[in-house]
């Protein structure tokens, strides 16, 4: 409900220390670059065809009309609602910026009730802040990157592009090859597969592995590649900014893709979850770590040549790079940031861990940690088994409430190593915590980042579905916060230590 203050504090710290900030693109960021496109610049509203999204939801499920897919042509305010609630997953973002501009207006006028701010100003204010080259949001992604590296760290907004078709094409080459640990190598010195906008555009840039031996040097200019990408975007973005609005048809999401007649806008296609054909895109963006709210494709079924590949390159991502450590967002895990432990081997199973121990899990080397820090849905966490109840949304028109939050705290030293990994803040029941360091705890029961031992779980009754349970931090207070989840249905269980989990020598 505070974008405006928000970026505008982001960008003011840039501006102060800007070698030391460094601003990440995430979807909803890229996605505003559409604003300027497609309201243009007053209320003679450039013609507007719909999104190829919703054209291809309706197609493919009958269900609604053109009606549904096309905003209005004649009301500047309607056409804004339309964009924000339908196409770009903000149904309260209009309403919000309404909030937030009063609040603006009556701080100037010494808090004068009467304030009143029109649909014309929201309109004007997305106009303004969506700016390419005066707007904030303009001003952000021309200071963000898609991907930033220091030392053993490597942060980007969702996760590795690992898509299914990029699985599917990989076992495939494999299976042809009959070399499956050089190929699972292998796809880390050749990240054409990575690099959607030069394929599908028809460009012939190379991809940085041409004439690449190691899997290393690769990557490291995979991300360069990627920087430079979004930055030739940007550029093009602002460059454009005056142009006359677009005629009919000339609107970029109306069909999409990588094209070379919109370079603006294969960004914009970059941040998209699917291309127009229906596939999932390969983008560092909208990927994600977790499906259906669980990240149990890094504890793959045995049968599931999807999984145990996904969980084998990942590996291989950390082996390969030396990176120890990925921060991502994108995907709300609940009122806590999720990590997720690297193996230095497979750790395949069953997934029945309802009861047994994970001694062995500790034993075993890690090879680096994923944390997956998205707490924007902390309002809606549940707590189960226990004496706790999460206070809600609160007042604020988000779904993170009014207590919950979270600062995940890296340590690095001048040699680019990590040292301490920990997070702090305030869970969704206004207890305040503060976590362990996450490199020491590979000594700990049960094994954060992994699948929690059955000693640990709650009463089966009290289980919320047959999701199995995960660590998600070993707390300065001696209990294990455990969480399960089923899409955006996350639940928390505190373990607390007793006897039968304590060790004596």
């Amino acid at each position: 409900g505070s974008d405006l203050y928000v970026i505008r504090q982001l960008l003011d710290f840039k501006r102060r220390y800007p070698d030391r900030v460094h601003l990440i693109m995430g979807n909803r960021d890229i996605n505003k670059m559409r604003i300027h496109q497609e309201m243009g610049r007053d209320d003679n509203l450039p013609p507007h065809d719909g999104v190829y999204w919703l054209r291809n939801h309706v197609q493919s499920t009958n269900a609604g009309d053109e009606s549904d897919i096309v905003p209005s042509q004649t009301s500047a305010s309607e056409r804004l609602q339309f964009l924000l609630g339908r196409t770009m997953g903000s149904p309260n973002a209009f309403e919000s910026r309404r909030l937030e501009l009063q609040r603006e207006r009556q701080f100037a006028q010494d808090n004068d009730d009467n304030t009143t701010i029109s649909d014309r100003d929201v309109v004007q204010s997305y106009r303004e802040s969506c700016h390419p080259v005066t707007g904030e949001m303009g001003n952000y992604l021309a200071n963000a990157t898609l991907a930033f590296s220091l030392g053993e760290l490597f942060v980007v907004h969702g996760a590795l592009p690992l898509t299914n078709p990029v699985l599917q094409q990989q076992i495939m080459k494999e299976e042809a090859e009959s070399s499956h640990n050089q190929q699972s190598a292998d796809c880390w010195k050749d990240l054409s597969f990575a690099m959607p906008w030069t394929s599908e555009s028809g460009s012939q840039e190379a991809s940085p592995s041409s004439s690449i031996t190691t899997a290393k040097k690769a990557i490291h200019d995979w991300v360069d590649a990627l920087n430079q990408f979004a930055r030739e975007s940007i550029d093009a973005w602002q460059q454009e900014a005056d142009n006359d609005p677009p005629e009919k048809g000339s609107v970029w999401a109306t069909n999409g893709e990588y094209s070379n007649k919109f370079p603006a806008y294969k960004l914009t296609q970059y941040g998209m979850g699917w291309t127009p054909d229906g596939k999932r895109n390969p983008t560092v963006v909208y990927s994600s770590w977790a499906v259906d709210g669980m990240p149990l494709r890094f504890v793959p079924d045995s049968n599931n040549q999807e999984d145990l590949l996904f969980a084998r390159l990942v590996r291989e991502f950390f082996r390969q790079s030396n990176i120890k450590l990925i921060l991502s967002g994108h995907q709300p895990q609940g009122d806590m940031p999720l990590p997720i432990r690297i193996f230095e081997e497979s750790q395949s199973t069953s997934r029945d861990h309802s009861s047994g121990s994970d001694n062995d899990e500790q034993r075993l080397p890690v090879l680096g940690w994923v944390l997956c820090c998205d707490t924007s849905y902390s309002g809606d966490t549940n707590w189960v088994n226990q004496d706790r109840q999460n206070l809600g949304r609160g007042r604020g028109p988000g779904f993170r409430g009014d207590v919950a939050v979270a600062e995940t705290l890296v340590t690095i030293d001048s040699e680019g190593r990590l040292q301490d990994v920990r997070w702090h803040g305030v869970l969704c029941d206004g207890t305040a915590y503060e976590t362990e360091n996450l490199l020491e705890s590979s000594s700990c029961a049960p094994s954060v980042g992994y699948l929690a031992d059955g000693d640990w779980l709650p009463d089966q009754d009290g289980t919320p579905h047959e999701t199995p349970w995960w660590a998600k931090a070993h707390l300065a207070d001696g209990s294990i916060l455990l969480s399960t989840a089923k899409g955006y249905d996350v639940s928390n269980y505190m373990a607390k230590p007793h006897e039968s989990h304590v060790t004596t020598e």
